[in-house]
């Protein structure tokens, strides 16, 4: 890992990257700076040593929180992304995963995996190819693990 020049936008953080179909990287981030309540996205396709604009994701809205990124093969082998967050500008809360068709470019309305106070949360692909989500639920006080298939999330 190396240290590449900062991008333009101000206030990114807790960031996620994941690889998209094309093999560039997606970096997926918390927004800080209060202007809008939405991730921000930014690409790049040499491993880093340079960036996209970073772009307001308006289709992501999110509270100022963190959030989960990563790359999935479909049952039928195609390559999408998914993404955890809380889907609220204003609480932490309604978890919601989705899918990406399009390495990031528009992303699905998603499923709701916990419509309570929620936060921080992880993906990761199980050796049964199903979807893993431990997140941290009604106001910190409980870490939940949830798992589900692609078929389930995409229905």
């Amino acid at each position: 890992w190396k240290l590449t020049p900062s991008v333009s936008y101000p206030g990114g953080n807790e960031s996620t990257a994941a690889e998209t179909s094309t093999g560039s990287l997606l970096m997926n981030a918390r927004n800080q700076s209060g202007d809008v309540k939405a991730r921000i996205l930014a690409f790049t396709s040499d491993a880093g040593e340079s960036w996209s604009e970073v772009q307001v994701a308006h289709n992501l809205p999110d509270p100022v929180c963190e959030g989960s990124m990563l790359d999935y093969q479909t049952p039928g082998g195609r390559s999408v992304l998914l993404f955890a967050n809380l889907n609220s500008q204003s609480k932490r809360e309604k978890l919601t995963v989705r899918v990406s068709l399009d390495d990031g470019r528009n992303w699905s309305a998603g499923r709701e995996i916990y419509a309570g106070s929620a936060a921080y949360s992880d993906l990761v692909v199980q050796a049964d190819g199903q979807i893993g989500l431990l997140y941290e639920k009604d106001n910190y006080t409980k870490i939940n693990y949830a798992r589900f298939s692609y078929d389930w999330l995409t229905k």
